[in-house]
């Protein structure tokens, strides 16, 4: 699966259905976050994808790490959920 981005003013209820269906399809979906409002969104959406998928015995764990990546043309520090 390919990593999304999010940004600060992405959608969690959207973000949630498309790591639900990640989960469902590959095991493990990837997002790339910059900044501390996109981590809020993010770990927003897990919580909200956590409740797509445990009715069908899925669950959700969340590991988090740290990589340099491009964002607006810039070299910046970013967080991978």
């Amino acid at each position: 699966m390919e990593m999304s981005k999010l940004l600060s003013k992405s959608n969690p209820k959207v973000t949630a259905g498309a790591i639900a269906y990640g989960i469902r399809q590959y095991g493990e979906p990837q997002l790339q976050v910059t900044g501390p409002r996109a981590v809020n969104q993010a770990v927003k959406a897990v919580a909200i994808a956590r409740g797509y998928t445990a009715p069908s015995g899925g669950g959700s764990l969340l590991h988090a790490r740290f990589q340099y990546c491009s964002y607006r043309g810039r070299r910046e520090n970013c967080n991978l959920l």
